[in-house]
């Protein structure tokens, strides 16, 4: 029954390390290259990456919006799963 348990939570911590991988390197794709929009597209945002591409990230104030999102949700999701801890 102990073994059970080891298992069910080591699961669950790949399944959190997956998910704040994930949100890292949209947050990197944001501020690295955002303007282009490729961030959305690694979202699967088709349709506001394109108009970020075309607009340049509409003229930077989408990517700075985007930015300031994706930070606030990488802390959050920390917080939220104790990962500072």
């Amino acid at each position: 029954m102990t073994l059970g348990l080891k298992v069910e939570v080591r699961c669950d911590v790949v399944r959190l390390n997956k998910m704040l991988e994930h949100k890292l390197i949209y947050l990197i794709l944001c501020f690295f290259v955002g303007c282009l929009g490729i961030h959305r597209f690694y979202a699967g945002k088709k349709v506001t990456g394109v108009l970020y591409l075309l607009t340049f990230g509409f003229l930077g104030i989408g990517r700075f919006i985007d930015l300031i999102l994706a930070l606030i949700d990488v802390v959050k999701y920390c917080i939220d799963n104790d990962v500072f801890v």
